[in-house]
């Protein structure tokens, strides 16, 4: 299966500060049959994981990520939750104000997207509205996330920028609410379709599926909102807090059939193009009541487990296509990948930059993943999430890999 290029220009955009991220043309991939034992084979070979980690733990490997702090609107917080493979990085950041809006990160800085939007929204007769969050972007530039009224709550949008060398018009769509309930847009792959979430105050809600031109498919499970993943296939995992397990669909190839439901352990949280799932789970120790030990893996299938990690505190697993693994231990980010079969990668070692952003990394509270691209040029994957700082203030950052001789 032929990979899509990535582009790597970011490195030197880093050293100029001044490249606005995401200003290329992709193609949409072929859409891959649905396939309801997952693929398992996006380049991971047969390494298997280990119950401690994997990896030696004592060799670095040639690389090295330079820190890339993203700012803010001018508030307290800000969090990238979103990166494509051209570079493209969406999340939120609340402005000097302390309102939450929509954001495209960029290495000159954020730029609030309802300011990109604004002809869009103007053109509606149903306004005003403010996007609050951009949850996912696929390789068309195309976002999702939520958006609100000026009195209300949130509906799930998809806005696409479009493209003057195709000719694809800018386009915003507001989609309706699931029964007047808050309702998001998590996450959109190439062709649009929209997996999300909708929810009661207080209480659990459920997910949905949305194909363009058609209406919210209510999944019918309790989830946990905001996590989820939909993969070119249509195929979406979301975690079911209420039964403490996940879920992977998959849609069967004959139109209007309801396709299947496989049950994976715990949070199976992000799902790649090969249907394999990246999730965690906890086990009661024998010492004690309320004693868990984390577990991270990744599955092709509910029967093919793979563990990656097991100890205290490990959690927000996301996978690509290279079936690299990204999580949390302890609050710091490490990555599970099998180039150089290095298995279990602690990444605060290898994070460079100037003295100000090194420092600022090392003396953040926690560091969370929210995005793994695929592999670039490097064998290695940049990575987008927040630091937080405690006392409500967090900001964006993006990890980008070099080689070192």
């Amino acid at each position: 299966m032929t990979k899509k290029p990535r582009l790597l220009p970011i490195l030197l955009a880093s050293a100029l500060g001044l490249l606005f991220l995401g200003s290329t043309t992709t193609t949409a991939l072929a859409k891959p049959p649905a396939h309801a034992g997952g693929g398992g084979g996006g380049g991971g070979g047969d390494d298997g994981g280990s119950d401690d980690g994997g990896g030696d733990g004592g060799t670095l490997p040639n690389v090295r990520y330079e820190v890339a702090w993203l700012g803010t609107l001018g508030g307290s917080y800000s969090s990238a939750l979103a990166a494509n493979d051209s570079g493209e990085i969406v999340g939120t950041s609340r402005n000097a104000d302390g309102v939450l809006l929509a954001t495209r990160f960029t290495l000159a800085g954020p730029v609030d997207l309802n300011v990109e939007m604004a002809d869009l929204v103007a053109a509606r007769d149903d306004g005003p509205w403010t996007a609050v969050i951009a949850r996912d972007i696929n390789e068309l530039g195309q976002i999702t996330g939520q958006i609100r009224p000026s009195s209300g709550i949130s509906h799930p949008f998809i806005y696409d920028p479009g493209d003057i060398d195709s000719g694809r018009p800018a386009a915003l769509e507001i989609l309706p609410q699931l029964y007047d309930y808050t309702t998001r847009g998590v996450a959109i792959n190439n062709y649009g379709e929209i997996a999300g979430t909708y929810q009661p105050q207080n209480t659990d809600g459920g997910s949905f599926l949305y194909s363009p031109g058609g209406v919210l498919i209510d999944m019918g499970a309790g989830v946990f909102a905001n996590e989820g993943s939909i993969n070119d296939a249509g195929q979406i995992t979301f975690w079911d807090n209420v039964l403490a397990h996940s879920w992977r669909y998959t849609p069967n190839s004959v139109l209007g059939d309801s396709g299947t439901f496989e049950e994976f352990p715990g949070g199976g949280l992000d799902i790649n193009f090969f249907g394999d799932v990246a999730g965690t789970f906890r086990t009661e120790t024998k010492s004690g009541k309320n004693k868990f030990v984390e577990t991270i893996y990744r599955a092709a299938t509910p029967e093919t487990i793979e563990v990656l990690y097991e100890g205290s505190s490990a959690t927000f697993p996301f996978i690509n296509d290279d079936r690299d693994v990204c999580f949390i231990v302890d609050s710091r980010l490490v990555l599970y990948t099998d180039n150089q079969s290095l298995g279990l990668v602690e990444l605060d070692p290898l994070v460079t930059g100037d003295d100000a952003s090194v420092s600022k990394w090392l003396n953040a509270n926690g560091t969370v993943p929210a995005e793994l691209p695929n592999r670039d040029t490097t064998g290695f994957s940049t990575i987008a999430g927040r630091g937080d700082f405690g006392s409500g203030v967090s900001e964006g950052f993006i990890l980008l890999p070099y080689l070192v001789q």
